[in-house]
């Protein structure tokens, strides 16, 4: 598929760091479902490669992190195809493939001494382009639930990690990658309205009250106009705060939302007084 290969090519140029691919399960991947059920998993592995970037993370941090990365990872891909080429994947924890490599990672991501590569099985694996805008989020909201459910199961197990609190999270990162897509794209108010309308649909373990997309105003200098800013006010905690040398993030549920206005404004204007 044209559109396919030109969405993948797009999503690994502007995002290098979250190395991303479709069609068969290549070798030396792991999807979800094996991941999750298998006695002696890499899941010991993927946990203790998160504590590579933060060392002294706890098990249950080391465990928000995971759950939070992968599913980041998985939604800028399903937001690059949805948003990008107009292309709905059929998602499932059976059809999506991890692939913990021995790359060097990327300047932007120092700390780790390896790569993960996201693997999205999709041989004859689209919805119908009769799908219309309308149903695609419904579509996507329930196959996430699904895909990761075997996930949070075993890492609520294995750490101890709140069931809701992963719920929240994968949320979090659906919300961020969407506007992530949506910016790189040019077409910010699109992919905040799909993401919402994936993330609040009723019943869904996705949806909680404090996830919102929120705006901030900064000053522009060059010709004298303010220029508004979106960032993802977030549902969930990714427990940064409790390792060593830790904090609280600045979009964090825990900040009050004038405080996450003026952190992020203040690291804005920071990165562009050193730029």
């Amino acid at each position: 598929m044209a559109h396919l290969n030109e969405a993948l090519d797009w999503l690994n140029q502007c995002f290098p760091q979250f190395p991303s691919s479709c069609g068969t399960l290549p070798d030396g991947a792991l999807n979800l479902v094996e991941l999750c059920h298998q006695v002696d998993s890499p899941l010991t592995e993927l946990l203790s490669w998160q504590a590579e970037r933060v060392p002294g993370m706890d098990l249950r941090t080391q465990a928000a992190f995971l759950i939070a990365n992968l599913s980041y990872r998985l939604s800028l891909l399903v937001g690059s195809l949805v948003l990008r080429a107009g292309i709905v994947p059929c998602l499932s924890s059976n059809r999506i493939g991890l692939a913990l490599s021995s790359t060097p990672a990327l300047q932007d991501d120092p700390a780790g001494r390896s790569r993960l590569h996201l693997h999205l099985c999709t041989e004859e694996a689209f919805e119908s382009p009769a799908s219309s805008e309308e149903q695609t989020p419904e579509l996507l909201s329930v196959q996430l639930e699904d895909s990761f459910e075997p996930l949070v199961e075993r890492l609520a197990e294995d750490t101890r990690l709140a069931r809701a609190a992963q719920w929240r999270l994968i949320a979090d990162s659906l919300a961020m990658a969407f506007l992530s897509v949506g910016q790189a794209l040019g077409d910010e108010t699109r992919a905040k309205t799909q993401a919402l309308a994936i993330l609040k649909r009723q019943g869904s373990r996705l949806n909680n009250k404090q996830l919102a997309f929120a705006t901030l105003t900064l000053p522009d200098g060059e010709n004298g106009n303010n220029q508004v800013k979106s960032f993802v006010s977030r549902g969930g905690c990714c427990r940064y705060y409790t390792a060593p040398n830790g904090q609280i993030c600045p979009t964090c549920v825990l900040e009050p939302l004038e405080m996450q206005r003026t952190r992020i404004r203040d690291l804005l204007l920071e990165t562009a007084t050193e730029s």
